[in-house]
């Protein structure tokens, strides 16, 4: 977690000749339709304010993006009907591709499985009523193509992921810590329509609501249509208790998709979504009475059509980024930030230093106040070669940026950020998988 300071320092080395290709997925195709931009100077303390209100281009509904919405979960093969954690655990132990282990209301102990499925005959463990049967103890997934669906771990229970093709779905989690890790070595998992909230305390540490952990090169996750809310405002003990945390490792893209989430009054970490890896694309989620979404780091990344109020605002670091169709509403800003490295130079998990410049960041179409080169008090390394097209909204500078290209109008499809509400997310949402 970061606390942000006041704009300080002076502007720091010259911009890098050649940005490292292996990092630029989406990002780059876009920044190369732009054009690099042109010369702008160094910051001297000047506010500079772009008026603009040239109607950007608009995408179709982006509903039509939602595409694993409403499915029908795989017919089952075999049924197994359990009402005890006796006859789960033997349910388990003996569990075949395409089982469905159908959880009776009542409560159930801690468990394992390690059988796996397959492909498109996932062993899926659900509730024969959804939040009905309820877990008391943590749950590990350790094979591959097992999902669980409809159960309520509210008790302060967790579940592990460390298969490929696991799914969470339809499930409540107020978890004594982390509520869904996903493991560095699962693949493909999917984290949908689910309602989170935390026990976690002001001092608290390490509590996130939904962390993948050292995402592997196309680990290809996807989290869309969960409800993550009210967690306390942490203190100065407190840390790393984000909503969503990803925190990668190596250098190449990791294909993570999160999209139509609700983030609503988490106050756990002053990064609401921290993002520390590359390749990773956050579009359609709200975002109202938290703190910030935050590019940590990682190169590559996509912020598109995002809804933030009532909140901090969206903070982007390291190079590449493009962010399009953005709302901010009353309150909150996006912040281009300079930085305590520069991106060429950064690894990941140094620290310090720990902030990489924004570089190479292509926004358009987006709404609300801009700032370019915030700089916390570490920073030197300025934001550079900054494209925005289309911006509604002011945009100020701050102490550290360098070569910014700002246009009226912009000809990109923008897409169009739109409000979610609790009855659009969650186990009991409209879209939700159904048998």
């Amino acid at each position: 977690m970061d606390r942000g300071g006041g704009l300080t320092g002076t502007c720091g080395r010259a911009c890098y000749d050649t940005v490292k290709t292996a990092f630029i997925t989406i990002g780059l195709s876009l920044l190369a339709t732009a054009g690099m931009p042109g010369a702008y100077g160094a910051a001297t303390g000047t506010v500079a304010r772009l008026a603009n209100n040239a109607p950007a281009r608009t995408a179709v509904k982006p509903e039509a993006l939602d595409s694993i919405s409403q499915e029908k979960l795989p017919a089952p093969a075999r049924t197994v009907d359990v009402s005890s954690s006796a006859r789960l655990a033997t349910a388990l132990n003996g569990a075949q591709p395409g089982d469905h282990i159908v959880l009776a209301a009542g409560a159930y102990h801690a468990f394992s499985i390690a059988p796996s499925g397959k492909d498109g005959k996932p062993i899926v463990i659900r509730a024969a009523d959804t939040l009905k049967a309820k877990v008391n103890g943590s749950v590990a997934i350790q094979g591959d193509d097992v999902w669980v669906l409809g159960v309520d771990f509210a008790n302060g229970a967790g579940v592990t992921l460390r298969g490929a093709r696991n799914r969470i779905s339809r499930s409540r989690f107020k978890s004594n810590g982390t509520a869904i890790h996903i493991a560095s070595r699962a693949r493909h998992a999917i984290i949908d329509h689910n309602e989170i909230t935390s026990a976690a305390l002001p001092s608290t540490r390490n509590w996130h609501g939904i962390k993948i952990d050292g995402n592997a090169p196309e680990c290809g996750h996807r989290v869309f249509r969960n409800y993550l809310h009210d967690c306390v405002r942490d203190d100065e003990k407190g840390d790393d208790n984000s909503a969503l945390g990803l925190y990668g490792r190596g250098g190449v893209p990791s294909g993570v998709l999160v999209e139509y989430n609700l983030f609503q009054n988490w106050l756990g970490d002053g990064e609401t979504i921290s993002i520390k890896g590359h390749g990773v694309t956050i579009r359609f989620n709200t975002c109202v009475g938290c703190r910030e979404f935050n590019n940590r780091w990682g190169k590559g990344n996509v912020w598109n059509a995002n809804w933030i109020e009532d909140s901090v605002g969206l903070r982007i670091h390291d190079s590449d980024g493009v962010l399009l169709g953005n709302r901010l509403g009353k309150g909150c800003r996006l912040r281009v930030m300079a930085g305590s490295v520069a991106p060429p130079d950064f690894v990941g998990f140094v620290r310090p230093p720990n902030h990489p410049a924004a570089w190479h960041v292509l926004l358009a179409g987006n709404q609300g106040p801009l700032i370019i080169g915030y700089a916390f008090p570490n920073h030197t390394f300025p934001a550079k070669d900054i494209v925005v097209e289309a911006h509604q909204g002011s945009v100020d500078y701050g102490q550290h940026y360098e070569r910014v290209t700002l246009s009226p109008t912009t000809a990109r499809v923008i897409p169009t950020a739109f409000k979610l509400n609790a009855a659009d997310v969650g186990p009991m949402a409209p879209t939700a998988p159904r048998l």
